[in-house]
């Protein structure tokens, strides 16, 4: 009863500041714009590039390796972060459900599952992977945090909707 209370509350905030605009900025540009370069991101794209090649050569010696294929994973998901591109993370997707075909119930999997499902805004796809990631009982209190995260981040994409 008090766990409703305290979700129902959080939800209440989150929708009042979510519906009411602002008229100050919340950040001063000047503190994010030297990441902004195009300097920077070539740079950090060189090395995520490199690093992905470098995996890839070794998932093609080794193509049953699920530890290359969990590595390659979360390499095309930092991909997809920085990019954007979304091929990038179905390439992540892809592996990952490969591993959990594979070996089923890994809690690391498992939770890049639900992670990669919340970044495309697939809710219930991620509560069914955190849900079956608290079934192994392998690190319950991640495995309730990612449940939380989960439910919020699915309230506040329906509120953005509302308002």
């Amino acid at each position: 009863m008090k766990n409703i209370l305290v979700s129902t509350l959080t939800l209440g905030v989150i929708a009042v500041l979510c519906c009411f605009p602002r008229n100050t900025p919340v950040v001063n540009s000047a503190d994010y714009e030297i990441y902004l370069n195009k300097t920077h991101f070539e740079k950090a794209q060189h090395k995520l590039d490199a690093q992905i090649a470098f995996w890839e050569n070794k998932l093609q010696a080794a193509p049953e390796n699920f530890v290359y294929q969990n590595k390659l994973a979360g390499l095309f998901s930092a991909d997809f972060k920085l990019t954007g591109k979304v091929r990038q993370l179905h390439r992540s997707d892809s592996l990952l459900l490969l591993i959990n075909s594979r070996i089923p119930d890994q809690h690391n999997v498992l939770y890049n599952l639900a992670a990669n499902a919340i970044t495309k805004h697939a809710f219930r796809q991620a509560e069914a992977y955190s849900a079956q990631m608290y079934r192994t009982g392998e690190k319950k209190f991640i495995s309730a945090l990612l449940r939380t995260d989960v439910y919020l981040n699915a309230a506040i994409f329906r509120m953005q909707h509302f308002c």
